[in-house]
């Protein structure tokens, strides 16, 4: 059993995220089996609570040479996920970032990835009810760890997987996604785990 991609066309997404689908890129939709309970709460659009998150790229044929292209978003954070007033919550930052490597992980290689370790950069604060681009990139193909290097029974387990190096940013940009000059606000990098089958679906058991 897996989650898959699938491309969605409908070009009559949210305006607010027009700019992406006038930009090329496509919507992805993610096809949940109907016996797996999905109430994400960055991405499942059924959690009453949860972000709502969207997520676009290019489509897979127009990837750059250099690797898998890039997952966006956009979003803006409610006043209700501040931490001082008027400025976003780290941990709600993190969580877009830490959804958006997922993401990339997936569209990328066909599978999530759990999330291993992530480091967050927090670079200018993030305020609330202000648009903001979120993006996540694949920078290395997955490595499977040598025997020298898995000493703990964590890294052993690890072995059985592969590692994947994510990065994200999240950035301001009046000019659009796409301006080569955006205003970085956080960045972040993590290491990604993909599982092997049988305990991926573990993760589902108590669905």
């Amino acid at each position: 059993m897996e989650i898959s991609y699938s491309m969605n066309h409908d070009h009559d997404t949210d305006l607010d995220y027009l700019e992406f689908i006038n930009a090329g890129l496509h919507k992805l939709t993610i096809d949940v089996p109907p016996e797996i309970s999905h109430k994400c709460f960055a991405c499942a659009p059924t959690n009453p609570i949860g972000l709502h998150l969207q997520f676009f790229s290019y489509p897979k044929q127009n990837s750059p040479p250099s690797g898998p292209a890039p997952v966006y978003t956009k979003y803006q954070i409610s006043a209700d996920h501040c931490g001082f007033p008027r400025i976003s919550h780290g941990g709600i930052l993190t969580t877009l970032l830490d959804e958006l490597m997922a993401h990339a992980v997936y569209y990328a290689h066909g599978k999530y990835g759990i999330t291993k370790d992530i480091y967050v950069q927090f670079r200018k604060p993030v305020m609330v009810e202000t648009p903001i681009y979120v993006k996540a990139w694949v920078e290395m193909p997955p490595q499977t760890p040598t025997p020298a290097q898995t000493q703990s029974p964590e890294d052993k387990q690890a072995a059985k997987n592969r590692k994947i190096t994510v990065k994200g940013e999240i950035y301001s940009n009046p000019a659009g996604f796409q301006d080569p000059n955006p205003n970085i606000l956080v960045r972040g990098e993590g290491t990604m785990i993909i599982l092997n089958d049988e305990r991926y679906l573990l993760n589902y058991k108590s669905s």
